[in-house]
């Protein structure tokens, strides 16, 4: 009998891919506090709080914790899958994307990834 991933061990999964990617390409990235957000180092020298939200399949626009209006905060969404007819939808709300099977977008004021990933 197949056992349900709990939605803590599904974000917990989210976050280290994530940080999995980011550090593939480079980045530094280090936990805090809240286990949703990471900062993510920057090649000037900033950092930037990232809200990482964990889905399966997406199917629209998630709803972020982080007020999205706190100064410097990212949101990400890692997903199993980020359909071709979203990913213009999340690009034009500012929202960065994984999708596991192998592509990660984060754009920050002194970032831009648009890069194919391995297939997490």
């Amino acid at each position: 009998m197949r056992v349900r991933t709990s939605h803590a061990e599904l974000q917990g999964d989210a976050v280290q891919t994530f940080v999995d990617a980011a550090a593939a390409l480079g980045l530094e990235v280090r936990r805090g506090d809240h286990p949703d957000v990471v900062t993510v180092e920057l090649p000037t020298g900033s950092r930037a709080a990232i809200e990482i939200t964990a889905v399966s399949v997406l199917s629209g626009v998630p709803a972020f914790r982080v007020n999205r209006g706190k100064s410097g905060t990212i949101h990400m969404v890692v997903a199993d899958q980020v359909p071709a007819a979203l990913r213009p939808v999340l690009n034009d709300a500012g929202i960065g994307w994984l999708d596991r099977r192998g592509h990660l977008r984060l754009v920050t004021e002194s970032l831009f990834i648009d890069t194919d990933i391995a297939p997490a």
